[in-house]
């Protein structure tokens, strides 16, 4: 498949769409599946104004046939026990703060699904391995801080999708607010946006699974 026909969706103009974007930009591209926004926000439960976690959207994806590797640092597992008091001890202040105003609850009961059937490391990602999963021909949805992007101070959760490589250079479907279809980013910046060594970013990567027989 050529990474040049992947397909491109702007944030909602409410600037809070940008996670469900990318799902319509995933599941057009591998499974034809075309979504408007009312659909698209139902299969990964968005609602209330609020970003959304990707526990639902993940867990569809994979029932529909996607093959999903995820590597990100948030231990589900500790938040299904301990509950609230594990974030303490993983977001920064600011973290928190934006968390708390612009996203959704984490859905508890969805926990025990999501770690039966997705392939996780519970870890921070790095640049070798959005490398590796760019070359099993993945889509890479990964969370990113954008004020970096926009080199301001500050933290504001966002999601891209990393759709290739190059020595030098990622390119990105980044729906925005302002929306940039094929983004080139480098690779130091992206580290940077990502939030370095002990970055908390979400890097999950898409790809067909492999028919047997």
């Amino acid at each position: 498949m050529k990474r040049t026909s992947v397909p491109f969706y702007a944030n909602h103009p409410d600037d809070n769409h940008c996670a469900v974007a990318c799902y319509r930009m995933v599941l057009e591209y591998f499974l034809d599946k075309k979504m408007n926004w009312h659909e698209a926000d139902e299969f990964v439960g968005y609602k209330n104004h609020k970003a959304v976690w990707t526990m639902q959207g993940l867990l569809k994806s994979a029932r529909l046939g996607l093959d999903i590797k995820m590597i990100d640092p948030f231990d589900y597992q500790k938040y299904y026990d301990i509950g609230d008091d594990y974030l303490k001890t993983i977001w920064s202040d600011e973290e928190m703060a934006w968390q708390k105003k612009h996203a959704q609850p984490i859905r508890r009961e969805l926990i025990p699904e999501f770690s039966d059937k997705i392939q996780r490391e519970v870890r921070s990602p790095e640049l070798k391995d959005l490398d590796k999963m760019l070359d099993e021909e993945r889509l890479v949805f990964l969370t990113i801080n954008s004020r970096v992007m926009q080199n301001r101070k500050g933290f504001v959760s966002h999601a891209v999708l990393v759709i290739r490589r190059t020595k030098n250079f990622y390119i990105i479907h980044d729906p925005g607010l302002p929306p940039r279809p094929y983004r080139r980013v480098s690779r130091e910046k992206l580290w940077r946006a990502m939030g370095g060594k002990n970055n908390n970013s979400e890097m999950t990567g898409f790809k067909l699974k492999e028919q047997n027989g």
